[in-house]
């Protein structure tokens, strides 16, 4: 017997020939194929002996429903019936709650130009030297320290030599980048690092959760104080800020608290810029800094002017 006879048998139902059996013990494929139908038919003659079971009435299951759900609809009611009361016992209340949702409104979707630093360049000036140093010699020497897309230009006047270096991501690079020219020069010359400003349109819900900085280390659970200090200076890093002083403490009841501060050497005879930074820690181990900076008469700036550092 042939598969495909044997296949009209086994869907026939016609287990028990014997023909067929001869030829099941031999091919393994009908051979499932036939214990498959057994099953099946074992279990259509298994579902019409058994008793079907009886039907919650509708009513019934409605009023249960109902029962369940009337508590919560109770509350709800209650809500917003006293909510109602207390307008119309005050209706100060009622003006305060449209101004509050005014001031929503306005401060989430009415749109404002601000600026913002979008990146930083720096330029290094020689006076007195001439000889130009090749473009690529530079190229490597930033290079070395990881700044692989940063666009270099010369500008010789005369007897000086200025180097423009575009395209950096944050102030620390920049001075990076500066003190590696100086290195490959063997000289050190005038350098400036300004940010550049690019005027951004939104709200100031948006303004201000732009100008908050957050570094979040996402493996705080099971350090020591001294291991997530050492995590959140190097993020700080990370975020342009250089040298920070990074000082976590855990009280009596498990709660970490951090406190960081920073100081960024300026140029031009001008002297180094203070920023203090508030943190925030959260069981998540996330850090909120607030960021202020502090010129030589303790005048505290905010944003960031071109010329200036730290912000």
């Amino acid at each position: 017997m042939r598969c495909h006879e044997a296949k009209k048998r086994i869907d026939a139902g016609d287990l028990d020939d014997a023909a067929l059996a001869e030829h099941l013990h031999q091919c393994a494929a009908c051979s499932r194929l036939a214990e498959a139908e057994r099953q099946l038919t074992c279990s259509l003659q298994h579902a019409a002996q058994a008793t079907p079971s009886v039907a919650t009435p509708f009513p019934q299951l409605r009023q249960r429903i109902e029962l369940a759900t009337a508590g919560t609809q109770r509350k709800e009611r209650h809500i917003m019936s006293e909510i109602s009361h207390q307008v119309r016992i005050h209706p100060r209340l009622s003006t305060g709650l449209a101004l509050a949702v005014l001031v929503f409104l306005f401060t989430t979707l009415v749109p404002f130009s601000y600026q913002r630093i979008s990146g930083y360049d720096a330029t290094i000036a020689y006076a007195g030297i001439t000889e130009e140093i090749q473009r690529e010699k530079v190229e490597k020497a930033l290079e070395s320290i990881g700044q692989n897309n940063v666009k270099v230009s010369v500008e010789q006047t005369g007897e000086n030599t200025s180097y423009q270096l575009k395209g950096f991501a944050s102030e620390a690079e920049a001075l990076q980048a500066v003190l590696a020219l100086e290195m490959q020069t063997g000289t050190k010359g005038q350098s400036r690092i300004r940010p550049i400003l690019e005027n951004v349109s939104a709200s100031l819900y948006a303004q201000v959760i732009d100008g908050v900085k957050s570094v979040k280390d996402e493996s705080t659970e099971g350090k020591t104080d001294q291991e997530v200090e050492r995590d959140i200076a190097a993020k700080l890093l990370a975020a342009g800020l250089l040298s920070p002083k990074v000082k976590v403490t855990t009280d009596a009841d498990g709660m970490r608290k951090a406190i960081a501060d920073s100081y960024i050497p300026l140029k031009s005879g001008q002297d180094s810029v203070a920023i203090g930074i508030m943190c925030d820690m959260s069981h998540d181990g996330e850090i909120r800094l607030r960021i202020s900076t502090y010129d030589s008469t303790n005048t505290m700036k905010t944003g960031m002017e071109p010329g200036k550092k730290g912000r």
